[in-house]
């Protein structure tokens, strides 16, 4: 019961806490959230396509298209979010342009459901076909789903609490989750040989294990890895490091300006 606790918590921690900081920026910048329900609806309505036809998605391309499918997804999740950050960041882009975040709003929600749904989806596949284990796994799953959404749901009342400062959280939080985002996707890159894995730069398992609770969570949140390779890691800095230098940049030149 435990394995299904943790793989459905990852799957959808990643899902909610993208949801609540969307939902903490469109309260702060006045954009409306009607938006929310028909990205939620067509995000589970491509989960469950996706998760059906995941079989004959992985067929393509020489065997690997379900990764071509994951990388696809993260390096438009992560572009998306990035595009986001940087509308935040320079305000007066911002009020000209509220009909764009509501289409880059939509466009993520509906990805990361796909996404992480699909992988719900056939895990509780998996689990029907084991009658085995099926009830701790139905009730594992249901734990995990119920936590992930309650996180997701604790995150946005704290943050969107706290007003302008939880709207600068959540933009780093952004930019670490779209960093991991682009890790990931340049991890399945490598897992369909499309570019070299090179050795790993550091390894992390003797503190966390990537295998662990924690590590199952870190991989959720910021995309941890405990054997990342070279190209991972250049990938995962220049995600953090340019939002968050254009940030502190813009920030200096309109104090310097005022």
């Amino acid at each position: 019961m435990l394995d299904a606790v943790i793989i459905v918590l990852r799957e959808t921690l990643e899902a909610s806490l993208l949801v609540s900081f969307l939902f903490v920026y469109s309260n702060h910048f006045s954009v409306n959230k009607k938006w929310m329900f028909l990205a939620l609806v067509s995000g589970i309505a491509f989960a469950v396509l996706v998760a059906l036809q995941l079989s004959e998605i992985s067929d393509l391309y020489d065997g690997t298209g379900q990764e071509v499918l994951f990388i696809t997804v993260l390096l438009a999740l992560s572009l998306l979010i990035q595009w986001i950050n940087f509308i935040v960041i320079m305000p007066n882009y911002l009020k000209s342009n509220q009909q764009l975040l509501k289409i880059l709003f939509s466009s993520i929600i509906v990805l990361a459901i796909s996404l992480e749904g699909a992988e719900i989806i056939v895990f509780f596949q998996s689990s029907l076909a084991n009658d085995n284990h099926f009830h701790a796994n139905l009730l594992g799953s249901i734990l995990g789903l119920g936590i992930g959404i309650s996180a997701g749901a604790v995150s946005y009342y704290l943050l969107n609490q706290l007003a302008n400062t939880g709207v600068i959280i959540c933009l780093f939080l952004l930019v670490v989750v779209s960093a991991g985002m682009a890790s990931q996707a340049v991890s399945y890159l490598m897992q369909a040989d499309f570019i070299e894995s090179g050795y790993p730069v550091w390894n992390t398992n003797t503190l966390i294990d990537e295998r662990s609770v924690i590590g199952q969570l870190l991989y959720a949140l910021i995309g941890y890895e405990a054997t990342p390779s070279f190209t991972q890691v250049i990938v995962y800095f220049s995600y953090v490091l340019i939002p968050s230098a254009s940030f502190i940049y813009f920030k200096i030149f309109s104090v310097r300006k005022n």
